[in-house]
């Protein structure tokens, strides 16, 4: 559960970041950069 529970918090934190990227609008390659970490 733990693992679980851990790797919810971490898609959560991803989601908020790429969300921060979007509204300051940083480069669509980074957002890809970091979207392409999110699947590893």
């Amino acid at each position: 559960m733990i693992i679980y529970n851990n790797i919810y918090i971490v898609l959560a934190l991803h989601i908020v970041i790429i969300y921060v990227l979007k509204l300051t609008e940083i480069d669509d390659k980074v957002i890809s950069a970091i979207e392409h970490f999110i699947i590893l």
